[in-house]
């Protein structure tokens, strides 16, 4: 009996000694197993922190889009309103333009009619000029034959 008692006595040892390993090893993995959680979170929350920095960053860049979107709007709205007043200032200088186009034209026919006009004055007046020159010629020439006619009968007469 004491040697099955020692047996006994042995493998109870044997399954303390086993237990005691099962146990180490259990509280090694549960350690680790602990460890590996406290990574995990702490990976977790680097990560939630590094998504909340990229959400807060794309926030922020979206933001600023926005406001460089609003204030090219506001620009082109700008450049819009002034091309409008530009293209009526073009518009209104073109029909000065056709205006003075139109009065330059009506001007020069006048011009031209006045220098034909005065052409045709001028034409006249030479014309008259010479008629006026035979005519003085003529009363010469017969004022000259009057005055020998005169002369001849008063020389005759004397």
């Amino acid at each position: 009996m004491d040697q099955a008692n020692a047996e006994q006595a042995a493998e109870r040892e044997k399954l303390a000694d086993r237990t005691r390993l099962a146990e180490e090893r259990f509280t090694y993995m549960e350690k680790r197993a602990l460890l590996e959680i406290d990574r995990e979170r702490i990976m977790a929350a680097n990560i939630q922190k590094k998504a909340e920095a990229e959400r807060a960053a794309h926030a922020a860049i979206v933001e600023r889009a926005r406001l460089e979107q609003n204030g090219a709007q506001s620009k082109i709205e700008h450049m819009r309103e002034q091309i409008g007043r530009l293209q009526s200032s073009v518009e209104a200088l073109n029909n000065e333009q056709d205006r003075e186009r139109a009065d330059l034209l009506s001007t020069r026919k006048r011009l031209e009619a006045a220098v034909h006009q005065a052409a045709a004055e001028h034409a006249r007046a030479s014309h008259l000029h010479d008629v006026l020159a035979r005519t003085r010629a003529k009363v010469s020439i017969r004022q000259r034959s009057t005055s020998q006619g005169r002369a001849k009968r008063r020389g005759l007469g004397d």
